[in-house]
């Protein structure tokens, strides 16, 4: 066992070490010949190996490789990809034709026993966490146990619930204890993102408020334990007989009513957690890369969640406006309108890594993602508890002298073992850009690239406006789903995009708008990226693309009762009932015409594997 998993690893650190030295990031640095293989798109794959040489990476069109199976069709469109590989036979000799001899390596999402037997059929290892532990560790309370052993910050709340009842008795209790919290969160254990949470607002407890009226007599005493077991016991049986009431259900297309939410709760399991007791100010996601070989965690980005009420990511902003740094140019460092404290980037790089270490130590290796939440924590009144924080405040970060003044705080709240849409995202656009390195730079948390100016000749020169480069910033606007995107002519549109300036992508200036599509325009689905110098110009361009988008929309449809406004949704669930996901970005015309006259302004990359 120690020779296979010593193999196993080196082949890994192989892999990776001759792709980043070749330039290629997570990308296999070795592809056979394309006229061996089957292509989505001849013209889809010039364009991307021209952008992709632009940016010095060597031999790019017998590097990228796009492959679909032939089965997709036939086979039912909610089927994992792995599962649809594995059904395709001339899919899986491609792959072995591939792979064959060659340093590579699979870079899996969720990972479960297709992905094992992939990487078995393949003989190729598996950069990702083994089923077994990642089932175990994907739960409220396996993450919980890696946050421990790091030593971080975690709200108050219990884990390995087994049933609501259970979770009544432990709220009962954790209220009365922690009066200053005013929400908290019900969990359901299976669940990511959102989708299997509740609200519990302890001001909608007729109990809690009428101890509230009279904090100072029998709600909380010093002469024994009666008068805290009474309103435990209170709470508990209001719950009980008006759960339905007074807990409210985040996601009701998920869960439809209280019964629903309960059954899968006890089925599975949950916990119960505070939401923070204040005002949050910030959701950053650090992304990880844990080395299999030496255990390393190295911090690959940190982007700002952007939420909907519902708790659901929609889209991310990078660099988070949140974070201090020593860099110059940040424009939120140098603006005078921002009143909120900012977090200091070294205390999120080694919280985050401390975690990465910890789960290192579960046999976690490859991408992970760590969230945070940043919040301004009121002074305790004098009847309150201390909040509980799992290993006290190492995360927290003194904004003021005054024992009175709010402190900013941080909770390590969630973890995502694989490559998260976020992180990928930040690959590519990384790539796009031209960064200088694959890594943030580790005292600002910034990725820069070189800025290029015109020299005297005309001929664009490589000028860096500091000693590091620009620094990069980007928004990303998350999936926009309207059910008469479709409708929508795929070449006028982004015609129209490559005739605004704030739209139309520049490679020299890296500003304007990346759209990620999935497959077409036909899904109803579409996501925009915008790249500017400072976070207004991002915003305008984004605005821009979606005023043209929203002119382009049909105003009459038939059976279109509510307007053609668009709705966010989340990136993943699209993308999971589909098999490709492809990235498209608007080039401007180019002035000077050359002799051979081809110009295809449209190009398309695909960022499944990026």
């Amino acid at each position: 066992d120690q020779e296979v998993l010593q193999h196993y690893t080196s082949s890994l650190v192989a892999a990776r070490d001759l792709s980043n030295e070749e330039g290629g990031g997570d990308m296999s640095a070795h592809v056979p010949n394309e006229n061996d293989i089957t292509t989505t798109s001849q013209s889809s794959s010039s364009t991307t190996t021209g952008k992709l040489g632009q940016r010095g990476w060597s031999s790019p069109a017998s590097r990228l490789v796009v492959l679909v199976p032939e089965n997709a069709r036939r086979l039912p469109p909610n089927l994992p990809l792995t599962s649809m590989v594995l059904l395709s036979t001339k899919m899986m000799r491609c792959l072995a034709n591939l792979v064959r001899g060659k340093v590579a390596y699979i870079v899996p999402g969720e990972v479960g026993l297709d992905e094992l037997q992939l990487a078995s059929k393949l003989n190729i290892p598996l950069l990702g966490v083994e089923p077994g532990i990642a089932a175990a560790l994907a739960t409220k309370g396996g993450q919980r146990s890696i946050f421990e052993t790091a030593d971080a910050a975690t709200p108050v709340g219990a884990h390995n619930l087994r049933s609501v009842r259970e979770a009544f008795l432990v709220i009962g209790r954790l209220i009365v204890e922690y009066r200053d919290i005013s929400r908290w969160i019900f969990k359901i254990d299976t669940e990511t993102g959102s989708r299997g949470h509740a609200v519990l607002d302890v001001q909608r407890l007729a109990c809690y408020v009428s101890s509230s009226n009279n904090l100072t007599n029998a709600t909380i005493t010093s002469n024994g334990s009666g008068g805290v077991l009474l309103t435990a016991e209170a709470v508990t049986r209001e719950l009980a007989e008006l759960a339905p009431k007074k807990i409210k259900i985040i996601h009701p297309e998920a869960y439809p009513d209280w019964i629903s939410f309960m059954n899968m709760f006890d089925s599975v399991g949950g916990s119960v957690e505070a939401y923070p007791p204040g005002k949050v100010i910030a959701s950053p996601t650090v992304n990880l890369f844990i080395d299999p070989h030496t255990g390393i965690p190295d911090v690959c980005s940190v982007v700002e969640n952007v939420h909907s009420p519902s708790l659901t990511v929609l889209g991310h902003v990078y660099p988070p406006p949140c974070l201090l740094n020593n860099d110059t140019s940040n424009e939120v460092a140098s603006s005078s309108s921002s009143s909120l404290p900012r977090v200091p980037y070294h205390v999120l790089r080694d919280a985050a890594i401390a975690i990465g270490a910890s789960a290192y130590r579960r046999r976690v290796i490859g991408y992970c993602s760590v969230d945070f939440v940043v919040f301004l924590k009121p002074p305790a009144a004098p009847h309150t508890a201390t909040t509980g924080e799992g290993a006290a405040g190492g995360l927290g970060v003194s904004t003021s002298t005054s024992s009175s003044a709010p402190r900013l705080r941080i909770w390590a709240v969630d973890i995502d073992l694989r490559l998260t849409d976020g992180a990928c995202m930040h690959k590519y656009v990384s790539c796009i850009a031209g960064c200088t390195s694959p890594s943030p730079d580790p005292t600002t948390g910034l990725s820069y690239y070189p800025k290029y100016t015109p020299s005297a000749g005309g001929v664009n020169k490589k000028v860096s406006i500091s000693s590091r480069g620009a620094a990069l910033r980007y928004i990303y606007s998350g999936l926009l789903h309207h059910p008469y995107i479709g409708a929508v002519r795929h070449t006028a549109y982004f015609n129209k995009c490559r005739q605004r300036s704030s739209v139309a992508y520049s490679i020299q200036d890296r500003t304007g708008v990346i759209f990620h599509l999935v497959d077409s325009l036909l899904r109803g689905c579409i996501g925009m990226v915008g790249v500017g110098p400072t976070y207004s110009a991002c915003i305008d361009s984004l605005a821009d693309a979606l005023q043209i988008l929203q002119s382009d929309l049909p105003s009459h449809v038939d059976g279109a009762s509510e307007g053609s406004n668009l709705s966010l949704i989340h990136i993943s669930e699209p993308t999971r009932l589909l098999s490709i996901s492809y990235a498209v970005f608007c080039l401007k015309k180019k002035k000077k015409i050359t002799k051979d006259k081809t110009s295809t302004h449209t190009h398309i990359i695909d960022i499944t594997n990026i």
